[in-house]
């Protein structure tokens, strides 16, 4: 799974990856049977590339059809093994894309428990992040749990134990800010192998994680150290990074009242990910400039980024996203004074949460909508 998600490649040929895997296994009753390790070994790239498109209801299919295959595989080796964790962590992925927080706990819990009968770190290492980053999405969100699980995640993943000075970080966050960086710098430096393509986007998407859980436990200072370290290994190439580090730089300018620096990375982020971002990037730009240009009370501005983003939602499988940005849709035109409109997209935003089951959400939309008729 790894692999491919680090692969710079992959993107040219997703539509391709996807055609093919279709070709083999949706018509398996008119040609040749494959056998369930030919199976697996189709369905799991096929998963992890929807995940990433957006097409989140598929890859909860696709990972049924592993769990199917590998629970009543009798004689199990490695491969099996490791097919029925991904398929759990292809189902909490999909699920915590969706919204559905219950159901990704559950599935990265399977994962965990599977992964640690194996005692296979590099298995552990995946469960481990995904579920760190589930505590990021949450409500309320855990960034300290998070932080943790990124980064025993990170050496699990390459088959060590945490090093004793790593254990340093966490004493590091509440200290004052003056003289952090060198000792932080001196810590990655340290533990930070040179090796591949693959390893360099492993750290970054790492060190991405740790950057969002710094600036969700407003330690804003620590979090723009993170990105500075990141930075360097960015290539201009990769887009996503481009989007996702530009976007962790914007949060940081604002957090320290420089908006103009702030809207520079913003610009970055909307310019990368328009040209070969994830949609899943796309989305997370457009929804931050958006969110960004609301408080700035711009609401014309704000109501064109949201409805570029309702575009990009319309044929993709990001539901709790979706309906945020319904949510956001009808504060904006509440603050302009358009009920209408407002109510509309209130109520879009009510059937959305109530679809998958976020009932704070649904109180959160009620309340601004109580809000709106009370100043009527």
């Amino acid at each position: 799974i790894e692999n491919l998600r680090c692969s710079t490649n992959l993107w040219n040929y997703t539509s391709r990856i996807l055609a093919i895997g279709n070709k083999l296994i949706n018509p398996l009753s008119n040609t040749r049977a494959l056998s369930n390790r030919e199976k697996i070994k189709i369905l799991i790239p096929m998963a992890v590339i929807l995940t990433e498109e957006g097409k989140n209801k598929k890859a909860i299919e696709c990972s049924q059809q592993m769990l199917e295959i590998t629970t009543k595989t009798i004689y199990r080796d490695d491969e099996f093994i490791f097919a029925e964790i991904a398929a759990y962590l292809i189902r909490a992925k999909a699920t915590r894309l969706r919204g559905e927080f219950k159901k990704s706990q559950d599935a990265c819990e399977q994962a965990s428990q599977l992964a640690n009968k194996s005692r296979n770190y590099y298995w552990k290492g995946l469960a481990l992040y995904e579920l760190a980053s589930l505590y990021l999405e949450i409500d309320p969100p855990k960034p300290g749990r998070a932080i943790r699980c990124f980064v025993v995640s990170a050496f699990q993943a390459i088959g060590s134990k945490l090093p004793k000075e790593m254990h340093e970080l966490s004493g590091l966050l509440w200290e004052p800010i003056e003289n952090l960086s060198p000792r932080i710098q001196s810590i990655f430096d340290k533990n930070n192998p040179n090796n591949g393509e693959d390893d360099r986007t492993k750290k970054l998407a790492i060190l991405w994680n740790i950057s969002k859980s710094l600036h969700a436990m407003k330690r804003h200072h620590l979090a723009k150290i993170i990105i500075n370290i990141a930075w360097e290994l960015v290539d201009n190439k990769d887009a996503n990074f481009v989007c996702w580090f530009s976007l962790e730089n914007a949060k940081y300018y604002l957090a320290v009242g420089k908006e103009n620096q702030a809207e520079e990375f913003y610009d970055k982020a909307l310019k990368s990910s328009s040209k070969q971002g994830q949609p899943w990037c796309q989305a997370q730009a457009l929804k931050s400039y958006g969110d960004w240009k609301y408080k700035q009370k711009q609401y014309s501005a704000a109501i064109e980024t949201y409805e570029q983003l309702n575009k990009l939602l319309h044929n993709i499988d990001f539901m709790s996203l979706k309906a945020n940005n319904y949510y956001q849709l009808g504060l904006t035109y509440q603050k302009m004074g358009e009920t209408q409109k407002s109510q509309k997209n209130f109520d879009k935003a009510i059937q959305l949460y109530t679809e998958i089951e976020a009932p704070k959400q649904v109180d959160k939309v009620q309340r601004a909508m109580n809000k709106s008729a009370l100043t009527e």
